[in-house]
């Protein structure tokens, strides 16, 4: 597929009858709406008008097959956010009086949703250079209310469908810890362990699925100024152990995953070695990743898909081309 629009697309989700891409295009001074496009094949694309005259993406997540999707209409600086949800990309229906969303500038980073209800992760940009981390509860995605959360704050957030799970904040420059954060409630937390890691290793980034967690991050070599990827996997949020990375030989297979997205089918992570080349990792459950190779000739990976056996993977083939979007098959 290709479309000669400029701005990237930022996420693709599989739903039950459809394929759903998005791109959402933020201009500091004149933001524009978010383009949506429908397939049922991941091949061929159909634009369509989103509902909401003006709306803006922030964040979706796929659960039973269903895309909930938060965004915002109105200014930037005071925006009206609302939550909507669709089976097919096409039919998109409203949750009508949410309150409680509108923290001010910024966008909802992350949606997750366990036994007890949903979370959501918004950062509010207060200037060009600070912002402040909200941390929402919800038990019907219409009224939310603000957590206190745990005390230092929380990376990421994740779940396995019954608890939530987070990455505990450590700022240390020198050697430091891998913590975790999780809850049932997203009241009480308690804190785990996870190992230690050295002066130039960190790992923030967290995902879940019904068969656990997964965290992965990076070992930075300042010597060649290239990156390793390092990670944990837990089947229960409380016993972790050392991840295994299979990729190949060179800047792309020390490429560490800086995003982990998870569905049924499993994890895919997103990395870029150095110099910089994107990879994506795929594992069932966190244990193993395995990298994808050869990628297609983009000029870089902009969004990706695991879903079934099959990958979707959106980019530029060059700084003026169009949008491709590509599938083929990943999972053996």
């Amino acid at each position: 597929m290709g479309d000669h629009e400029q701005h990237p697309i930022t996420a693709i989700w599989a739903l039950r009858q459809a394929f759903v891409a998005v791109d959402a295009p933020f201009h500091e001074d004149q933001p524009s709406p978010s383009t949506f496009r429908t397939s049922t094949d991941a091949l061929h694309w159909t634009k369509f008008t989103f509902p909401e005259r003006g709306f803006l993406a922030e964040h979706g997540v796929v659960l039973d097959g269903v895309l909930t999707m938060v965004g915002h209409v109105g200014p930037e600086a005071d925006p009206n956010r609302q939550i909507w949800t669709t089976e097919d990309g096409r039919a998109w229906h409203r949750v009508n009086s949410t309150t409680g969303l509108d923290f001010g500038a910024g966008s909802v980073r992350a949606l997750v949703h366990a036994d007890a209800g949903w979370i959501a992760q918004g950062i509010e940009w207060l200037d060009a250079e600070t912002a402040r981390s909200h941390l929402l509860f919800s038990s019907d995605l219409r009224d939310w209310t603000e957590l206190d959360g745990p005390p230092g704050g929380v990376g990421g957030l994740a779940s396995d469908g019954r608890r939530f799970m987070g990455v505990a904040a450590n700022l240390s420059d020198g050697p430091g810890v891998v913590d975790v954060l999780g809850s049932e409630d997203g009241l009480t937390w308690s804190r785990v362990h996870v190992a230690e890691v050295a002066k130039w290793e960190g790992a923030d980034v967290i995902a879940g699925t019904p068969a656990g967690f997964a965290i992965a991050g990076q070992r930075f070599e300042p010597t060649d100024e290239s990156s390793h990827p390092i990670g944990w996997a837990s089947a229960d949020g409380a016993s972790w152990k050392a991840s295994q990375f299979q990729g190949p030989a060179g800047p792309a297979g020390e490429a560490a995953p800086r995003v982990i997205l998870s569905s049924i089918d499993g994890l895919i992570a997103h990395g870029d070695g150095d110099p910089l080349q994107d990879a994506l990792w795929l594992s069932d459950d966190g244990a193993v990743w395995v990298q994808v190779t050869p990628l297609p000739e983009l000029l870089g990976v902009d969004a990706y898909l695991r879903a079934g056996r099959d990958l979707i993977v959106a980019g530029h083939a060059s700084a003026d081309g169009p949008i491709e979007i590509w599938r083929g098959s990943a999972v053996r």
